[in-house]
């Protein structure tokens, strides 16, 4: 009798190693997946109709009206309101791609807000 309780343990010491080891092979699996398919450094636009709107753009300082393209950076600027008038070829359902990093956007659109 304690011969078979000795080989029940370790059955189930066995099926419990067997199933955290299945389990740590599970996390590490989806990690690798999720690093392997949601780098946003990869997206990329592929599309014939895409219309880049990195020029054109004017912000306001001092009383001044700056023209400027984009990237550009805000130097002393805390807040910067760009203005750009949107091509005539843009339909409703058209997409609006903006590269940021550690800032917080509004988009408006006819004085309408968008996005923020």
């Amino acid at each position: 009798m304690n011969n078979f309780n000795s080989i029940k343990q370790n059955v189930k010491r066995n099926c419990i190693e067997i199933l955290l080891s299945l389990s740590i092979l599970s996390v590490v699996l989806f990690a690798l997946y999720i690093l392997a398919n949601f780098v946003l450094d990869n997206i990329k636009i592929d599309s014939e109709q895409t219309i880049w709107l990195n020029q054109n753009w004017s912000y306001e300082k001092n009383g001044e009206i700056i023209e400027t393209g984009l990237p550009f950076k805000l130097g002393d600027l805390q807040t910067v309101t760009l203005k750009n008038i949107l091509p005539s070829l843009i339909d409703r359902d058209s997409v609006l791609c903006i590269d940021t990093m550690a800032q917080n956007i509004s988009v408006y659109v006819d004085s309408k807000l968008v996005y923020s």
